[in-house]
């Protein structure tokens, strides 16, 4: 079973999979939405949970006319590997 909710009350989204959860904590600033960090837990890694989330991440940015601001480096790349774009930092230095 798989279950993608916006968990606001601790700024993140979840991904509930068979055997865990996997987590993106976000800030927001308007309609810029930042990812600060995504976690997949040990007995999900490998499984694509992280590609998961991000693509689930994508469509609500979408469906709710958010700028995705990708800040952890497995944003970044999934980001660029799936030619989403994202707005210049601005000398913002990622984590």
């Amino acid at each position: 079973m798989t279950k993608f909710t916006d968990n606001t009350k601790k700024n993140r989204f979840e991904l509930e999979l068979d055997g865990g959860v996997a987590i993106a904590d976000y800030s927001r600033d308007g309609r810029k939405l930042s990812i600060n960090r995504v976690f997949v837990p040990e007995e999900l890694r490998g499984q694509g949970a992280a590609g998961q989330i991000m693509a689930e991440i994508v469509k609500v940015a979408e469906k709710n006319g958010d700028t995705l601001v990708p800040v952890c480096s497995y944003a970044v790349s999934w980001m660029e590997k799936h030619g989403k774009k994202s707005p210049k930092k601005g000398g913002h230095t990622p984590h």
